[in-house]
């Protein structure tokens, strides 16, 4: 009898302490909305503006969404002041139409609104009040996360730190800096699921939940399958069944009454879009004209292993000219099924296995690796509340009981998040797992609570919300193992899924050559077809850009040219220098730090073309770096090497590990034997079990030539001894205002800037007979006298035909010491054949902060910079331009 009453005793006081806990927890007030509001927002402004990282405002498409918000604000201006004429000019033009229809409206139209009522255009030098604008919205959006949180936790506790976790979660602070479509998408799906949970107790939560469906239709076409099928079982679920069967009958009409209630809501939001669409080109559309066709045609391409390449590759090509895109599709998934399969398996580890930061910005003194091992936890915790919710749920549906309002949420929750594995099907990256990142985050909670709860003996003590890990209000392993299972099954198909996809692939060795050492491959190509003829032979390595200390040595000749970038040997190729420079800068690296091909002309007679070639690569001892870096592959794949002819840039800015560029392919003709040694300075040889990444690439004679190329010399050789021009640049050539005439310099700072912006001098050139290539050398002093100390230059060729190009390897800042004067020296090698095949002139340009921070952005410090002793050396080289040409590697 004592027992029973001291159980009755514990029950009561644990009844009571629930009670009391559901009192104290159980409510998200206003108060604590506005705590996390004010966290998130001032987190994000302190991230921003008070911490010193790249700004990437306008990165990728920003650009482009900047110009279509320009225009649009421009447009509602002239229309505010009456000028109906040329507001509906620029709104109907082909210009601004055909950027819109690919931006979308969604990015676009908010921002030109909150401009247009300031009556302002918006310009690069806005980017602070994007920025501003950007970080409120992500600040509401971590409002909505909480109260998500809030109704499947039933916790304020739980529910304030799922808030604060989306908002403090570092790729959340990164994109707050970003004038990109991710952020107002976070809050478009969120906002959606939370609305499209409450249409069983509001009106107009139906509204809500149709407007904000077409946010996110018009924002993610991807999505638009997720928000229909949520819209039709939320609605299913907000009609309770009549316990009269005789009313039964009537739940479907009540139920579809609900959902064309929702979806009508959806029309009238998206119907503005459609009307603008119809109107301008005749034919309406209910979301943003992305390309589609290119996407997926991206996402299918196996010998790009499903990454962006520049140029576009033949399949890719074939794909978005082809009038029957579906057919080239089904063919490439009947050749090769296996293949097609595994390109979907490795999206999934690119969307979600890494943290959406491309340019690796360091958060609050957090390193980008520090970042990644974060996300993992993040994921990990994600995982484990998703598989225990699914479990929950599962069972629930097993014992056929009704949905209660915690499974609504949860329901639409897991809807929107599966919705993301849209992507995998055609292309993937962290970019487009963003917007699930605020569902994670309340899964994420919702995991650890369901942690906390099953490691607290003392059930009464957590609140009275359902925990799948408990049973009767104590711990089980019974429904925690089948979730801890589940969790990790799907985490390890998240982070090692591309591992498996990729398995037999060759795994990538280093090798580091000290001083005084010397790595040798022989490339037998006795057994193996060859052309009769060569024209040219390049030595192709793959590695650092250390390469250029190397001697090289082949078949006992030595070269004296140095290992060069094989981007230049190629003015097509030569082209991405732009585009690699522009992701140098917002990596803070330079060019040449990215993985990428070196090479060398070799004369042909020195190759062996019936038999063994050796070559050699030795660090001479009297150089300054202290080994030379290259990669080769684990297993004996001869064919599948780094390719030279595609830039990469997602496999660059995607893993946050390297910086690979490159895409892996077939190129290598099979059958040629390779053995590859190491000796030291005795002359002791150690054999290399691994294939390194050294090649000969053929020509063969019967290849068509360029015009440009008349010998075969190295690009170290002039053509003539009259080609070589060296030019003192004076101050005079400068804009008056950029000139020190006390002590004969040039000074650039940041009213120079806003001024006139760079300080450039064109340097005439003397008329030169047409060359392949030219190279660049300038020289001259840099001091700084306030600032940062970093100054930008930009040097660029202009030929006789007009046409302009920037030297790719010139660095985007050089950096100088306060007060005292350093040499600095600025080397390039240009190929000639877009300009003409000779150059007119040269410009440079001065800046004095990095050159792409005054190019697209209003730069966040500007140093005052004095330079001094230009001396621009000027030489025409007659080598060769395989533009368009395929080699053949050995």
């Amino acid at each position: 009898m004592k027992n029973v009453l001291l159980d009755n005793k514990i029950q009561a006081t644990a009844g009571e302490q629930m009670k009391d806990a559901t009192r104290r927890y159980g409510h998200l007030s206003p108060r604590d909305l506005l705590i996390v509001f004010l966290v998130i927002l001032l987190a994000n402004l302190a991230h921003h503006f008070l911490f010193q990282h790249v700004n990437a405002t306008f990165a990728f498409d920003g650009k482009h969404y900047l110009d279509s918000c320009a225009m649009l604000a421009r447009a509602l201006i002239a229309t505010i002041h009456g000028d109906m004429t040329t507001g509906i000019g620029i709104l109907r033009g082909d210009e601004f139409s055909q950027s819109i229809l690919f931006d979308g409206p969604m990015v676009v139209v908010l921002p030109a609104l909150v401009f247009a009522a300031f009556q302002h255009v918006p310009v690069y030098a806005d980017w602070r009040w994007l920025v501003t604008f950007y970080s409120l919205v992500q600040s509401i959006t971590a409002c909505v996360v909480s109260i998500l949180a809030m109704k499947l936790t039933r916790d304020s506790r739980w529910a304030v730190s799922s808030g604060l976790l989306f908002g403090l979660y570092p790729p959340s602070l990164v994109n707050s800096g970003r004038f990109l479509s991710e952020v107002p998408t976070a809050l478009y799906v969120a906002a959606f699921v939370l609305s499209i949970s409450l249409i069983a107790r509001s009106k107009k939560a139906r509204i809500a939940a149709g407007f904000f469906g077409g946010l996110v239709a018009l924002a993610k076409p991807a999505l638009v399958p997720a928000t229909i099928l949520a819209t039709m079982i939320a609605g299913w679920q907000s009609v309770p069944w009549p316990e009269d069967r005789q009313r039964q009958k009537w739940r479907l009409l009540k139920v579809a009454a609900v959902s064309i209630s929702i979806f009508l809501s959806t029309a009238l939001t998206i119907l503005p879009w459609f009307a603008y669409t119809k109107w301008v080109t005749g034919k309406g559309s209910i979301t943003a004209q992305r390309l589609p066709v290119y996407n997926v045609a991206v996402g299918t391409d196996r010998e790009s292993d499903g990454w962006c390449t520049l140029p576009d590759s033949p399949y890719v090509k074939l794909m978005i000219t082809d009038e029957t895109p579906l057919s080239v599709l089904i063919s490439q998934w009947s050749n090769d099924p296996r293949g097609c399969a595994s390109l979907c398996v490795k999206r999934i580890t690119r969307m979600f296995a890494y943290p959406y930061n491309n340019f690796r910005e360091f958060v609050f003194g957090l390193s980008p690796e520090a970042q990644q091992n974060l996300h993992a936890i993040f994921m990990l915790l994600a995982s484990l509340g998703l598989s225990a919710y699914i479990l929950q749920r599962s069972g629930q549906l097993w014992r056929r009981q009704s949905a209660r309002a915690d499974t609504v949420y949860g329901d639409m929750c897991v809807l929107l998040l599966a919705a993301h594995f849209t992507y995998c099907s055609f292309q993937a990256m962290a970019r487009y797992a963003y917007s699930s990142v605020p569902i994670l985050c309340v899964f994420a909670v919702f995991g650890l609570k369901c942690l906390a709860d099953w490691s607290n003996r003392a059930g009464a003590k957590s609140t009275a919300s359902p925990n799948p890990l408990l049973v009767q209000g104590q711990p089980s392993l019974a429904p925690a193992l089948p979730a801890i299972i589940f969790c990790i099954m799907l985490s390890s198909l998240v982070f090692f899924g591309e591992q498996w996809a990729s398995k037999g692939n060759g795994t990538e060795t280093v090798h580091h050559v000290q001083a005084g050492q010397s790595l040798e491959k022989e490339i037998d190509l006795s057994t193996v077809r060859v052309p009769t003829s060569v024209r040219t032979v390049f030595l192709l390595v793959d590695g650092e850009k250390d390469l250029e200390q190397a001697r090289v040595n082949i078949n006992g000749h030595l070269l004296t040219e140095s290992l060069l970038p094989f981007d230049i040997y190629d003015s097509c190729l030569y082209g991405n220098y732009a585009l690699m420079s522009e992701f140098a800068h917002l990596l803070d690296r330079m060019p040449d730090d990215f993985r990428q091909w070196r090479a060398l002309i070799v004369p042909p007679e020195w190759i062996n073309l019936r038999g063994t070639n050796k070559v050699s690569i030795t660090l001479p001892e009297s150089t300054t770096n202290s080994s030379l870096t290259i990669y080769g592959a684990a297993r004996r794949e001869k064919r599948r090497i780094p390719s030279p002819y595609f830039f990469a840039y997602e496999q660059l800015i995607v893993p946050m590990d390297k910086l690979e560029p490159r895409v892996v392919q077939s190129l290598c003709n099979p059958g040629a034997e390779h053995s590859a040694f190491i000796s030291d300075k005795a002359g002791q040889r150690q054999e290399i079990s691994d294939v390194l990444n050294i090649k000969l690439a053929l020509l063969p004679s019967d290849s068509a030539v360029l015009p440009s190329a008349s010998s075969e010399a190295g690009l170290a050789k002039a053509s003539s001894s009259e080609a070589m021009q060296l030019i003192e640049v004076s101050p005079e050539a400068f804009p008056i205002f950029a000139r020190d005439p006390n002590k004969n310099a040039i000074v650039t700072n940041s009213y120079v800037l806003k001024a006139w912006g760079a300080a450039s001098a064109v340097v005439k050139l003397k008329p030169a007979r047409a060359h392949s290539h030219m190279k660049l050398h300038l020289t001259g002093q840099l001091r700084v006298l306030g600032g940062p100390g970093k100054a930008g230059l930009v040097i660029s060729v202009r030929g006789r035909n007009g046409v302009q190009i920037i030297a790719g390897r010139c660095p985007d800042y050089i950096r100088g010491r306060r007060g005292e004067w350093i040499d600095f020296s600025i080397n390039d090698i240009v190929p000639m054949l877009s300009c003409g095949g000779s150059a007119d002139s040269v410009e440079l340009l001065l800046y004095p902060c990095p050159a792409k921070d005054a190019m697209y952005n209003d730069p966040r410090a500007c140093s005052a910079v004095q330079l001094r002793n230009l001396k621009l050396q000027v030489q025409a080289i007659d080598s060769l331009d395989v533009q368009g040409r395929r080699l053949l590697l050995f």
